[in-house]
Order: C-alpha cells, then structure tokens, then sequence
C-alpha cells in the first residue's frame, strides 16, 4: 500500500504475518497514523466497512500510563506513559474531524459507528457526528454505567457512566433486533427448573395454559426472555472490577462484552469491523470471536504487541479463527541521524546442534527504569522478559514465528527452544516488559555458534 502527497511520503508494509488453518481473508492489524492509513484504504476498502467502533481520546487532560507488575516481586511495579490526553480544544476537534470524515467514507451504506466518549467530549462529538453522518442518521446515545468507584466531588455528582453515539450511515442500516434481547435471568430459569433447557426454551407439552397461548400454532416451544437491551447499560462492569481474565494492563481497556452488544446488533458473520484506535485489541478480539473480519490501526508500537499477543492465544483456542497480518508505516527517510548516545538492548544467544538457547538478554531501558525505582535487578534475564517469538525461516521481508512462547500470568519464558529440521535463516524477537522488542537474526543454522546482538 503506498500514498503520496507533496508533503510527506510513506508506505505500509506487511511485515509480520500470524497463520491459522482457514484463510481467505487475514485480518490486519496497522501501527501508524490512523488518519494517513485511513486515506490509503479508502482504495480497497470504501464503502465496504459494516461496523466501526471507536474508543477515541476524550480530551481527559491526563497522561495514561500502563502498571507493570516487574515479576520480580509480588509488589514491585513501574509505570511506562502509553499515550497523552491533553488537547487545545480547538485542535482536538479538527484531529476528529478529520478522521470521521474518512470512516464515514469507509462504511457501506447499510453500515453503522459507535463513539465511545465521556462528559468531556460528548456534546461535541454529537456536533460533528450530525455534521458528517447527519442528524436523521442518529440512532442512540447509549450509557454505559460502571461501577462506582471511591472518590470525592464537592460541587458535582460523581460522573459514573461513558456515552456511546451510535449513527447509521443511512437509513438503510442493519440492525439485528434478535441480537439484543437479553438472556433470561438465573431467577427465571431457576423458577422454571427441568423444565426450560440451556436455550431458555420450554417444551410445548410442559407449558401452562397461557403460555401455550403466547407460544402460538404448530405447539412450538415457548422461549423464556429476559428482555429487550435497552440504550441503558448496567450489568457489564469496568475492566478493573471485572474480567480479569481479559486484563490486558493497557490504560482505558474496555469489557469484550460490552463490544459483543453492538457487533452482534451491527453485524453479521463475515461482515468487516473497523476500529482505528484499536489500543488492547479488545474490538478486534470480540470481533474474531463472532466470527467477524477485523482491521486495526493504532500508532502506539505497545498497543500493536498488546493486541497481537491477545489474538495469538484466541487463535490458539480455536485454529477455524482467521489469523492476521501486522503492517508498519514508515516515514521517509529525510537524512536525520540517531542519536549516537542511545544504548541499544543486547542478547546473548547460543545455537547447539539442535538447541537454540537465550543465555542472557539485557534491556538497558527497563534496567534504567527498576534502577531508579531502586529495584534489584535479578541475574535471572527471564523476569525481565514478556514474550519470545522465533521464525526457524525468515525470507528476509516477513516475519511468520512458528514458535511463540507467551507464559501465562506470573510464569516465565523457557529461554531454550528447539531447532526444528530444514531451518534456514533464524529470526528472533525478544520482548521485554515494557514491550519493547530486540529482533535478531541469526544468517542460517550452525551446528554450533554463539551470537550477542
């Protein structure tokens, strides 16, 4: 993919590449500028988008940082700036202006977009939303109320709900009315007992008079509902009260179960879903797992690997998930020289026989950092680490790992893998805990050979 313009030149390339067992399409996930990576998809991709959501800046007027748990104790922790949320409110307008200009050129017409914002921003958005998509297009404006935190407020109520404006591109846009009526509640199904199966239905010859009525001709079942999903949402609770399962420890991560709500009403199987301010990858996970196709764009480098690691191990539940493709923007070159003074992370890495193994691995940024803190620094390199990933046959352009060693919460990487037969040329990415990566390469496969990068 290549764009140009008078002022600035650049270029996306695939270079990672994540298989699964069925592939027509590869989901993609892009780290650059969402506004210029945008401008270049309109050419594959306008008016073929059926659902965007976007968790955008809010004009918070704050820094977020991610909390990283150092391994090395239960208690020790470094913050690492992820992104700024700091706006004149005049630029932050024209930066969002700019870019809902472009997604609603990439929507289908029976397509539609979910905004998700707070009180900073919202009667803003709404501004420009009717501007771009047109007052006649709105749908909703959806609370999502979370739990309420501890906090004063001396002169206000204590904020505790984010809005979601939902717009449809047209009048003609899908919407699953099926998708939003709620399950039945435990009560129900506990009134019930034997009698309603896991679907919530219950058959026609154990139904009472009167819901054999509500059932209808032909002694169908009567299905037991929990109602309809109302513009209101309170049962889904805040990463950080709920979900550990999905915390991802990236600032402002979202619930995959609040996504599921609007790709289900927004959506069908093998519709494309579009979030270009993809952060943890929570839009994207929740879109793999509805069986929807996925394309984000972040310009954070961590975000990329935040995501990338949470769709690896979804691909790995289950292979029938499509797997995806990272691509990078790179800027021309304008000649300008780095600085001579930066230190660089080094690894020490041997190869015998048929054993590849990491001897030591030194990332001199987070070193800097837990020294500040004044925190030991193990002789154990592992704790310093957060993902291995190899390619046993790299082609020189795409990196395609077919050994990835993502450990479990509170686990370490193994630190010596395996040489598979027929490897050629060894490309190794090594991570560490600020989720900086150190990639080697290793020219081809020797019997015996020691390397320090």
């Amino acid at each position: 993919m290549k764009k140009t313009n008078n002022s600035n030149k650049y270029i996306t390339q695939r270079k990672e590449t994540y298989e699964s067992s069925c592939n027509k399409w590869k989901n993609r996930i892009y780290q650059g500028d969402n506004l210029k990576i945008m401008s270049a998809l309109l050419d594959e991709f306008s008016g073929k988008i059926n659902m965007i959501y976007i968790d955008p800046p809010f004009n918070s007027k704050v820094n977020y940082y991610r909390k990283i748990n150092t391994k090395q104790h239960a208690d020790s922790f470094i913050k690492e700036k992820q992104f700024s949320d700091i706006w004149v409110q005049n630029e932050y307008l024209s930066f969002m202006h700019e870019r809902l200009v472009l997604m609603h050129k990439l929507l289908s017409d029976a397509g539609s977009i979910y905004v998700h914002c707070d009180w900073h921003v919202n009667h803003h958005m709404r501004i420009l939303l009717d501007d771009i998509f047109g007052p006649e297009n709105f749908r909703n404006e959806i609370a999502w109320c979370y739990a309420v935190n501890k906090g004063r407020f001396s002169n206000k109520f204590p904020p505790r709900h984010d809005t979601i404006l939902f717009y449809a591109k047209s009048s003609g846009n899908y919407f699953n009315r099926e998708a939003v009526r709620m399950k039945p509640s435990p009560a129900t199904i506990k009134r019930w007992g034997s009698y309603a199966d896991e679907n919530g239905e219950v058959p026609y010859n154990k139904l009472t008079p009167g819901m054999k009525k509500a059932a209808g001709k032909g002694e169908k079942p009567y299905l037991l509902r929990g109602g309809i999903q109302v513009d209101w949402i309170n049962k889904i609770p805040g990463i950080n009260s709920g979900f550990s399962n999905e915390k991802t420890g990236y600032p402002t991560q979202k619930p995959e179960k609040l996504l599921e709500i609007f790709i289900n009403a927004s959506s069908k199987p093998g519709d494309l879903v579009f979030d270009c301010f993809m952060g943890s990858g929570t839009t994207a996970a929740a879109a793999i797992k509805l069986g929807r196709c996925f394309i984000g764009i972040d310009s954070n480098p961590a975000a990329i690997i935040t995501t990338s690691k949470r769709l690896l191990k979804i691909i790995k539940t289950n292979p029938e998930y499509h797997g995806f493709d990272v691509y990078y923007q790179e800027q021309e070159d304008r000649g300008e020289s780095k600085s001579p003074n930066k230190q660089q992370s080094t690894a020490d890495i041997s190869i015998v026989k048929e054993l590849l193994t990491i001897n030591n691995f030194i990332p001199v940024k987070l070193i800097q950092k837990l020294k500040l803190k004044e925190t030991p620094v193990s002789n154990d390199w592992r704790l310093l680490v957060d993902s291995i990933m190899i390619d046993f046959k790299y082609n020189g352009k795409i990196f395609r790992p077919t050994l990835i060693d993502i450990p479990e919460k509170g686990a370490l990487v193994k630190g010596s893998y395996k040489i598979p037969k027929n490897t050629g040329i060894i490309r190794i990415k090594i991570i560490d805990l600020l989720l900086e990566p150190l990639e080697i390469e290793i020219p081809e496969y020797i019997d015996s050979l020691k390397i320090s990068s």
